[in-house]
This record gives C-alpha cells, structure tokens and sequence, in this order.
C-alpha cells in the first residue's frame, strides 16, 4: 500500500481543497503549548534546539493518544480528526491505510467530512476500494448533507462518467448545487456553464457573470479573468474598462497568463488605464514566459517595433517563432513575411512560404470563429480593423509567392507544411 503525500489524481478539472476541521482540545491546543514554549525558548537561551523537539514531540503524542482515546470510544468527529490526520501526515507518519480504517469508521457514523474524505483517498488510488463503486457511494452520502465539496466532485464524476454513468444535466445540478453552497471552484464552473451553455443550461451571460463575480470575490483567478473579459466587451455587464482592468489585475497578479497578456493589452491601448507602452510590454513578457501564444506573438511585435522596449529584430523573430510553431496563424503570417522579405531572418522564400501557407489555412478559420463570436458589433469591428490589413497583405504576398516559387521550391515547401501539420495532428 502507497504510504506518501496527497496528491490530485483523477480530477484534474478543477483542483480540489479539502476543507478541514479540528476539534478545539486537538491541534489548536498543541499549537498554543508550542507558542508557549517557544516563547520561554527565547527567554532562556541556554535550552537547546533538542530539547524543543522533544518537548513539541512529547505534546504531539499525548495529542494523538489523547484523539485515539475518543475515536476507540466511538466518537465520529475524533476518528475523522485521526483519519485526517494520518492522511496529511500531522503530528504522526503519513498512512494511508490508518487513514482509510477512521474515516471509513466515522464516515459509517454519517460524519459527511469524513464521507467525503474517504472517498476522495478512494477516487486518487491512495487506498483500496472495497468495492460496489465505494468513492461515488460515500461522495453521493456527503453531497446529499450538503457538503459542497462533495457536491461539486460529485458533479464532476457525473461530468467524466467516472465511478458513475456519465450524465451532463445531473453533473450541472450538482455542480450548481454546490455554487449555491459557496463552492468557489464549483462557482467558477457554474459561470463557464452560462457562458457556454453546457450541461443542460441555456447560454446566458447575465447569469454567467453573476457566478464568475462569486468565485472573483473569492479569489478564483479564473473567474477574475473572465470577469475582467465581461467587463471589457460589455458582455452580461455593462461595459466598464476600469473595472476590466481591475479584474484582469487581480487575476494577473495570480499568476493568469491570460489575464496578464488581457492586462498587457490595456495598457497598450490606454483603457481603463493611463496608456504605458513599457507596462504593457512588461505584462505581456510575463504571460509569453509562461507560453501563451497571443503573448509571445503581441510580444515579438513589441520588440518588431520597439514599443515600451528597445527595437530588436532577432527577439521580434524569436517570440513570433514560439508563436508559430504553436499554431497562432497572425504570428505564422508574420514569420512569412519576414522570410519572404529577409526582414531580421536571412530571406528564405520556401520558408517563407511555409509559414504564410499555415497561416492562411488558420486564419480561414479565425474567420469564421469571429463572425460566429457573442462580441459587440463595434468591439468586431474594431478587431477586425486592426488586423484586417495586415492579414490581406500576407495573403496577397502568399498568392504571389505561389507564381515565383520553382516546382522544386513547392515541393520542398510542402514537405515542410505536411511535417507540421503531422506534428501538431493537422490543426493549423
């Protein structure tokens, strides 16, 4: 049997955060008696680090004793303080069989913490089954006392069709029901179930923002993002840039990659902030470092024109690259053009080429996702105007190209186009 840390498993949607729950006589004690004894360490200097430890040990063993003494009584709320314990590794060896043997025992009490615990350890592998689908069973119990984290897993397993059949209504209403109860993560779901209209809900926004601004308010940078994206376009919000970036700051600041470039585009464009070229440079840095392809692109732009960081050709072809190769079709586009041109890379037309074919195979596909997008008609047609030009002067060069080139130079060319497409599984 595994005995080691808790680690996620099976659920990889949302990460999950077990709620947790001490009794006052427990750990909260012992953590007063520490504070206490470290106090009284730095009056008397002359008691040495080692007899710290094994003062705090001997605390830590009359605790769980003391915790052992209740659970062996029978009392549901001390076997689950054992169990977790014993799960967590706190105050004692991680063990996840002990775990298992406390919690399955409060759990059969009804103790839903414990129900949903078990079932948890059950549904990541790190303990046995006892079979009859045991991790839906204990999960279901928790859910119907209201435990909004099972009620959110359990709408999740309904979503996977994992330990149970797969059903997307009942995996909504158990998400849902979990969003009522304060569930942030279930909250974040909720909004994108709105604004998609999955798992048997009518697409709507109003309502999609209601939930993304629960789980904002909570910290979920994700739904800050998405909040912040409402707020920029006006959808299920009324349009407000200050608030937009207020939003994509919080979510940015988290570590967003998305609402970091979101940030970046703010500032470039001076809305809802004051215009800085050099924030916006830098925001958008941090979303590419993390690999996002519309940040490396906007960045290799930024260094193509010098905007907020010194002009530098070589850097503007190298985030475009990482771009490319990702299968953003406007930094493919670029890098033809580039190669085409010999501007910062040594002019290569089959390369050229190359590129401008797999960026035009995506932008017909941009295309249509843009006429079929919820944006407001003049958000479009701003979008389309700031890029619509560029993106004409590369197909005209691509068409040009497709005269000049040799059939040899084609035939190379399209090599290169189908090892890429191979590579990527055919998505442009």
């Amino acid at each position: 049997m595994r005995r080691g840390r808790l680690k996620s498993g099976c659920i990889d949607v949302i990460s999950l955060k077990m709620k947790l729950r001490f009794s006052v006589c427990g750990c909260c004690v012992t953590a007063l008696l520490v504070a206490l004894l470290m106090a009284s360490g730095c009056r008397k200097s002359e008691r040495s680090s080692s007899d710290f430890q094994k003062a705090v040990g001997k605390l830590q063993v009359k605790e769980i004793s003391e915790l052992r003494l209740k659970a062996e009584q029978g009392k549901a709320m001390a076997q689950y303080d054992l169990g977790h314990k014993y799960a967590m590794g706190q105050s004692v060896p991680i063990d996840f069989v002990e775990a298992a043997k406390w919690l399955r025992k409060a759990a059969e009490q009804d103790y839903a913490p414990a129900q949903y615990e078990i079932g948890m350890l059950v549904i990541n592998g790190h303990v046995l089954s006892n079979g009859n689908g045991e991790a839906a069973e204990w999960i279901r119990k928790a859910a119907e006392q209201r435990n909004p984290n099972a009620e959110f897993v359990l709408g999740l397993l309904y979503g996977k069709g994992q330990f149970v059949s797969k059903d997307e209504a009942e995996s909504g209403r158990w998400i849902l029901r979990a969003a009522e109860h304060g569930q942030v993560d279930a909250q974040h779901a909720a909004g994108n179930m709105f604004s998609q209209g999955l798992k048997g809900v009518a697409k709507d926004y109003v309502e999609a923002a209601k939930w993304h601004h629960k789980a904002a308010d909570q910290g979920n940078a994700g739904s800050q993002g998405e909040l912040g994206s409402f707020y920029a376009a006006g959808i299920g919000v009324s349009k407000n840039a200050e608030e937009a970036v207020k939003w994509f700051r919080k979510s940015a600041e988290q570590g967003n990659a998305l609402a970091q470039f979101n940030l970046g585009a703010m500032y470039a464009r001076g809305e809802g902030v004051t215009q800085d070229a050099t924030m916006a440079a830098m925001w958008h840095r941090k979303a590419a470092d993390q690999g996002l392809a519309l940040a490396q692109f906007a960045l290799g732009a930024i260094y193509g024109v010098g905007q907020g960081v010194e002009k530098n050709d070589a850097k503007a072809v190298e985030w475009m690259r990482k771009a490319a190769v990702q299968g953003y079709f406007l930094a493919q586009l670029s890098l033809g053009v580039r190669y085409a041109d010999g501007n910062g890379v040594p002019r290569d037309l089959v390369e050229g080429f190359t590129w401008l074919s797999l960026g035009a195979q995506g932008l017909v596909v941009a295309r249509q996702r843009t006429s079929q997008s919820e944006m407001k008609a003049e958000d479009l047609k701003r979008a389309q105007a700031a890029s619509r030009p560029f993106e004409d002067a590369a197909l005209q060069l691509f068409e040009r190209l497709k005269t000049e080139l040799t059939p040899e130079q084609m035939a190379e060319a399209q090599k290169r186009i189908t090892a890429f497409a191979e590579k990527t599984n055919g998505q442009p």
